[in-house]
């Protein structure tokens, strides 16, 4: 998102930025309700977004309250009628500043839940993304992925754009690459073969040096692109378990069923561990190219500090 950004807090737990997206003005919020009072507390926030809203309008968070219990929470009901009344006040609410669930308004009728509450062992959907009827007009795809590290499910929404995405930044070398042993023999190889196919009098030294730094990355891309898809089609397979396991658990929720949740959601973090440590790594190597050297780094370190002596 770039452009003037505006933003103010609502008790800490609203935050309202402005800017464009792709050539467009819209307003991305994010809420987090607290357990009591969520109508009071909607109220006042959808009275600030009016406020200060500019082009199409996205508030997503945790609303921490269902629209409808009997379509979005499971087990034995707890407080049902103060649910359901909460339920349908907020539903007015929402229709009077002009907002649409994402979720329901593909699905009227399925059943399908962001949250799970160990105490009570029960599911509900009370993470929510909002839109107004212009961005409404341009959902595609809406999907609840399953929990994996936390006990909210991410929730993701799809939109057309009528304008080009930025394309991708320059290659940067996947130091995974050269740590695991059989793929750094394979870059060996293939570098002492490329001088000796390479060893012609006739060929200038420079031009054959310059030449093997472009067959190497190539080399070094097509293991990574074939790196990306082991993981990603990995990925996809735990994911898929874990659907039909949690599936299951919702359904009938017993302890194997349960445990099984558990065991599938513990190797999908030690697989996403694998990603935060390659984005730490990049992090660092970031920071020791640019360093003290004019630019967004460096502003942003320099904004810290004179916000801490002020």
């Amino acid at each position: 998102m770039s452009g003037r950004q505006e933003s103010d807090l609502l008790g800490s737990r609203s935050v309202k930025p402005v800017g464009l997206l792709n050539d467009v003005q819209v307003t991305v919020v994010n809420l987090y309700a607290p357990n009591t009072n969520q109508y009071d507390f909607l109220r006042k926030a959808l009275q600030q977004v009016d406020k200060k809203k500019k082009g199409q309008t996205l508030i997503c968070g945790d609303f921490n309250c269902v629209l409808d219990p009997a379509l979005d929470r499971t087990g034995k009901p707890c407080s049902h009628l103060r649910s359901t009344q909460l339920g349908m006040k907020v539903t007015v609410l929402l229709n009077s500043h002009g907002l649409h669930d994402t979720w329901r308004s593909l699905y009227p009728a399925s059943k399908d839940y962001t949250f799970y509450s160990k105490v009570h062992d029960r599911y509900s959907r009370i993470d929510m993304c909002l839109v107004d009827v212009k961005t409404l007009d341009t959902l595609e795809e809406v999907s609840i992925a399953p929990l994996t590290w936390s006990d909210h499910a991410p929730l993701t929404s799809v939109f057309t754009t009528l304008h080009p995405v930025r394309g991708r930044g320059q290659w940067r070398l996947n130091e995974s690459l050269i740590d695991n042993v059989d793929r750094a023999a394979e870059i060996r190889s293939a570098l002492a073969h490329y001088f000796v196919d390479n060893h012609y009098t006739d060929t200038n030294v420079a031009m054959t040096w310059l030449a093997h730094k472009a067959v190497m990355r190539g080399l070094l891309i097509r293991q990574g692109a074939k790196l990306k898809c082991q993981l990603t089609e990995k990925s996809k397979t735990l994911l898929t378990d874990l659907k039909q396991a949690e599936t299951r658990h919702k359904t009938s929720p017993t302890h194997s069923n349960r445990q099984e949740v558990q065991k599938l959601r513990a190797t999908i973090e030690a697989l996403q561990m694998q990603q935060v440590e390659r984005a730490i790594r990049k992090m660092k190597t970031n920071y020791y190219r640019q360093g003290n050297r004019a630019g967004k780094i460096l502003a942003s370190q320099l904004r810290e500090r004179t916000s801490q002596t002020e």
